[in-house]
């Protein structure tokens, strides 16, 4: 390989450098968090040692993670590895190409899903427009729905926040934790409502296959909301936001109407 594609060898090593360095960053970070274990003590009235304290186990998985990311990046460094390092476009790649465009495009809708969406909407409104970004995006080869539903998701975001700016005790970007403020919730569940409808309604209105259309609606709509009647009632597993309009709409439907 080196000898026949000695450029494609240079990008190798030069991946191996950065998931290397990523690595060993991130080791360095877990072991600062796993030092916070107890390594001994007495816990209701019971010694423990050293060698059953839950930080054992994290600290020989990391020294393993961390001997071997040690040995690709010295492999990394006598091949060149390094060259390019602090490039930019060896990071993000080539924006030019449509491969680093839709890898970016993924990334930042699942992140919008994750830290936005999720914490402020109810779980299957924040479901189906993440659904509605890949399936647009990627399903549907139409520019101006691909266009139509960045607009979206950036015009829903936006609405987001500014309702975490009115409503929230303290105005925060992103979170991992879900919101308990009912109004908060509520009011981003319409900015939600409005994006999937005007969405919807865009790609009614294309020229889209009538059997794309299907699929579209069974795995951006109906699908989420199987899942979400199985786990919320069926299995009971609470969802991340438990006073959605959704959830809540399901939940009167089925303890007080059908009274289940």
């Amino acid at each position: 390989m080196n000898r026949n594609n000695p450029e494609g060898a240079t990008r190798l090593r030069q991946t191996d450098f950065k998931v290397s360095v990523v690595l060993l960053a991130l080791c360095a970070y877990l072991a600062w968090e796993t030092l916070s274990f107890p390594m001994s003590g007495s816990f209701g009235g019971v010694d423990s040692r050293w060698y059953v304290s839950p930080a054992l186990f994290p600290f020989i998985l990391l020294l393993v993670l961390s001997t071997a990311s040690s040995i690709l990046l010295i492999n990394a460094i006598k091949n060149a590895g390094h060259s390019e390092f602090f490039k930019l476009s060896r990071w993000i790649g080539d924006n030019r190409k449509a491969v680093n465009r839709d890898r970016w495009y993924v990334i930042g809708a699942l992140s919008l899903y994750i830290y936005l969406y999720i914490p402020s909407l109810d779980f299957y409104l924040a479901t189906v427009m993440f659904l509605l970004s890949l399936c647009l995006r990627f399903y549907v080869d139409n520019n101006k729905l691909k266009n139509v539903i960045i607009q979206a998701n950036l015009a829903l975001s936006l609405f987001v926040l500014a309702m975490r700016w009115m409503f929230a005790p303290q105005f925060y970007w992103l979170a991992m934790e879900a919101t308990v403020d009912e109004p908060l919730i509520l009011a981003c569940d319409v900015g939600a409502i409005i994006a999937i409808v005007v969405c919807l309604l865009l790609l009614w209105l294309s020229p889209v296959s009538q059997q794309k259309r299907h699929h579209i609606l069974i795995t951006a709509l109906a699908v989420p909301l199987l899942l979400v009647f199985a786990f919320n009632f069926l299995l009971q597993v609470p969802m991340p936001v438990e006073y959605g309009s959704v959830i809540k709409l399901m939940e009167y439907i089925w303890y007080e109407i059908l009274a289940l």
